[in-house]
């Protein structure tokens, strides 16, 4: 039971999926602030770019690289199997963002699409050395945009802190569960995330 949870709960919240969680909370969630800066009147079609880029892309890159035998897993338990995937979807994110930009759309989307290549370039770095958590890195960009978001439009943090706090102690467990990760890594993993995007989205925001 506790394998099936942690599945579960490693796949509702993988990295690849996040970004279109981060797009859809913007837009729905009570962040006034931060809607009018993506610049954009269509939902739709802001998630249709970004799932193309952050979940087919990647997800269509991982399964050639296994089809030639670049890699030995599409899961990357294996931190050697990172280093090519990694790029493409630092690659893909730097794309995301310049469809953005020749769409037109507002300077938000780009900065949290170009920081969230910055978050994958510094996780590359890191998997030469140690196997960082790539699944906290993305909740913890997630996490950012909330409370952010929170403070931008002056709601209560303190809700933002609880949900930031049950999603990083779910996920935290999961991948330690699943000996994916040890606790330090995926520690490691979040802070990275929540500071990067963080660094990027707050001065916009606030």
């Amino acid at each position: 039971m506790k394998d099936f949870l942690a599945r579960l709960l490693s796949t509702l919240l993988h990295p690849l999926l996040t970004p279109t969680y981060s797009i859809i909370t913007i837009w729905y969630g009570p962040f006034l602030k931060m809607k009018n800066l993506t610049g954009i009147e269509n939902i739709n079609a802001v998630i249709g770019w970004v799932f193309l880029f952050s979940t087919i892309i990647p997800i269509t890159l991982l399964v050639i690289l296994k089809s030639f035998h670049i890699i030995s897993s599409v899961t990357l338990n294996d931190r050697k199997d990172r280093k090519y995937p990694l790029i493409g979807a630092m690659a893909s994110n730097l794309g995301l963002a310049y469809v953005f930009e020749y769409l037109g759309y507002g300077a938000l989307l780009k900065m949290i699409a170009v920081a969230s290549a910055f978050v994958i370039l510094i996780s590359w770095f890191i998997t030469f050395w140690w196997k960082i958590s790539i699944h906290m890195a993305s909740l913890g960009g997630y996490l950012a945009i909330l409370i952010w978001g929170c403070l931008s439009a002056g709601r209560p943090v303190l809700i933002a802190f609880l949900i930031t706090l049950m999603l990083a102690t779910l996920l935290g467990w999961a991948r330690v569960e699943r000996k994916a990760h040890s606790p330090a890594q995926v520690v490691a993993g979040l802070l990275l995330g929540f500071l990067l995007i963080s660094a990027f989205v707050a001065p916009m925001v606030i």
